[in-house]
């Protein structure tokens, strides 16, 4: 019998070199997944929603050029060796823009000239409400085409290969069976203490605290991550470190930072989510800008590209940086390195943070009737978010605050009834009217946005010195 098991082995021994070819197939998937990765940031630059599948096609029994051997180190960081040549690259983007940009297309041929074959770059426009439905479909559909000869080569040693590791395992089973009774025995027994253990009750909850709770970090490094999170808008990761700080350091962490009060009072409803940045290096000895908002840190880096290795990893993924502009940057850090003043630098204007007590809109039918309402309190209108306070002001005023924002911006925070978003749209300047239209294809409004929670905020200001100027008018009139 035992003869009979390493025959057995000897034969599934003599198979298992007939996986070279599957182990290529699946190294051309991984180089395939690794090119969309590195090409979907460029391509969400444009079309936040846009997705990005690639296709290779390999040349058969080729020996790679001597001029491509110079770019071996980089097919090594992308998963691929020295054997592979590949006389078909093609990009497809999966996008609502109905052109790609120059721009986009120069990036994608940089970042993917090691593969030594200029990339066919194919657009295919989704509606926007099938978007999602299209980008899941289509890689399936490309995949499928690259897995028929794989299935040609595989089918017939695949079955074999199976069934022999089958009957190795039943041949295993049964001589282990005659060796060793006793083990039966006590495995069987073990298994069913097992089970036993996992039909136990358990403190979910308990063990989660347990775990996750944040002791031995110092207050310095707890106030450091918070603040990233307040300027970064990560929310959800501030309401877990808040959630996860022992009590005893609360206070030490907000006592004299006053925009964090506000701020740690509006995460108590929050989604907890754990990024665990506060493991990084960085927060043991983090950098004096809890003051300082991400648009004047990106200022800094611009006038201090060396400020790029010193920044953590939160306030990295939110600087206001074009790609381009951050390779050039990154470039200048190695020879730039100068630290600024940070305590000469003015704190950043406080986030226009969600009001508590909000009163919701049912529907932009009921936002329309409450917008009409032009004789309710500042208090009752602080209490509902919506872009109708701002078309109470004068145009050139509506102007101004608009300009406060970004183009970007204003896209992202562009919701409420047609009524109001056209008498808005008419206080723009036509530049950025056009802008806007352009924007409005690809980017997605909410109400969510840290942009439209300040036009609500700048829109009462406004009107709080527009009533105040009335006041002073009346008071001339009646003395």
């Amino acid at each position: 019998m035992i003869n009979k098991c390493f025959n057995l082995v000897a034969i599934v021994s003599f198979l298992f070199p007939f996986q070279n070819f599957a182990m290529d197939f699946q190294q051309k998937l991984q180089l395939q997944e690794a090119l969309e990765n590195r090409i979907l940031p460029v391509v969400r630059t444009f079309d936040r929603e846009a997705s990005v599948v690639v296709n290779l096609e390999e040349k058969k029994e080729t020996e790679l050029p001597e001029e491509s051997r110079a770019f071996s180190f980089q097919n090594e960081g992308l998963g691929v060796n020295d054997s592979f040549q590949f006389q078909k690259f093609q990009v497809l983007i999966l996008s609502r823009m109905t052109e790609v940009p120059d721009t986009a297309k120069t990036l994608i041929r940089k970042i993917t000239r090691d593969m030594n074959v200029a990339p066919q770059i194919v657009l295919e426009t989704t509606p926007e409400n099938s978007a999602k439905e299209v980008v899941e479909q289509v890689p399936i559909k490309v995949e499928l085409k690259g897995m028929e000869e794989a299935q040609a080569h595989l089918s017939s040693v695949s079955s074999l290969l199976f069934a022999a590791i089958g009957l190795m395992a039943f041949a295993f089973f049964v001589v282990g069976g005659m060796l060793f009774p006793g083990r039966r025995a006590s495995t069987s027994q073990n298994q069913t203490t097992n089970k036993e253990s996992k039909n136990e009750p358990q403190d979910v909850r308990a063990n989660f605290v347990s775990q996750e709770k944040l002791i031995g970090y110092s207050d310095e490094a707890l106030l450091a991550v918070i603040s990233d999170c307040y300027w970064s808008e990560e929310d959800e990761y501030a309401a877990f470190v808040w959630n996860q700080t022992p009590v005893e350091q609360r206070k030490n962490i907000v006592t004299g930072n006053g925009f964090l009060k506000k701020y740690v009072a509006s995460l108590s409803n929050r989604t907890q989510i754990n990024l665990k940045h506060l493991d990084h290096p960085y927060y043991f000895s983090p950098l004096s800008i809890n003051h300082l908002d991400n648009k004047t840190v990106t200022d800094l880096v611009r006038k201090h590209p060396g400020l790029l290795n010193r920044l953590s990893p939160l306030r990295l993924q939110h600087l206001h940086l074009k790609v381009l502009d951050r390779i050039f940057l990154e470039k200048e850090a190695v020879s730039k390195n100068q630290t600024p003043d940070f305590g000469g630098v003015a704190p950043a204007k406080e986030r226009a943070l969600p009001n508590p007590s909000q009163i919701p809109l049912g529907s932009l039918d009921e936002e329309e009737l409450v917008g009409e309402q032009k004789t309710l309190p500042l208090k009752i209108k602080s209490r509902i978010l919506t872009l109708s306070w701002l078309c109470e002001l004068p145009k050139d005023k509506q102007r101004e605050i608009l300009s406060q924002v970004s183009d970007q911006e204003l896209a992202a925070a562009w919701t409420g009834p047609k009524s109001v978003l056209n008498k808005l749209f008419e206080a723009l300047e036509p530049k950025r009217q056009e802008s806007l239209s352009s924007l409005l294809l690809v980017v997605k409004p909410s109400r969510s946005c840290d942009a439209f929670h300040k036009l609500h905020s700048w829109s009462l200001e406004a009107l709080q010195v527009e009533a105040s100027k009335r006041n002073v008018t009346q008071i001339k009139k009646a003395a």
